[in-house]
């Protein structure tokens, strides 16, 4: 079920690199190296940029859902980290299970704000707290 929403990845000052097509008019977008997102309430749309533009159209969608509103989403080339009620839900984006949940329980605050790198998940709290934690500390 497509309805006439879409948006451009545009490099800048070019032409766009491909159109989305999506099946929501989205609350928010983000975009990584190699995807690009679309949601809204708790749900997400994955996009593959490196399918899209080599085929000239965008196949190969990936829907995740999530426990509770996005507030944000951020992408590096193989993973997402989400912000939902307070907590950032990171998992790889091509597969469905949850890698981790941060922080583990209320004890370091809300996380009001993060952002992901290709290595490492940066992440400040309610209570003036800021995290760092790499890759391998994230993971079950």
């Amino acid at each position: 079920m497509d309805i006439n929403a879409s948006f451009d990845v545009i490099a800048f000052n070019q032409e766009p690199l491909v159109t989305v097509l999506l099946a929501v008019e989205p609350s928010w977008v983000a975009i990584g190296p190699k995807h690009v997102a679309a949601g809204m309430n708790n749900r997400a749309w994955f996009y593959c940029l490196e399918t899209a533009v080599a085929t000239s159209g965008v196949k190969g969608e990936t829907t995740r859902e999530y426990v509770a509103k996005v507030a944000g989403l951020k992408l590096n080339s193989t993973v997402a980290a989400a912000l939902c009620d307070g907590r950032l839900q990171v998992h790889a984006i091509d597969q469905a299970a949850t890698e981790a949940v941060i922080p583990e329980d209320d004890s370091d605050g809300r996380v009001t704000s993060h952002d992901i790198t290709a290595e490492a998940i940066v992440y400040g709290t309610d209570v003036s707290s800021f995290f760092f934690s790499d890759r391998e500390n994230i993971q079950n």
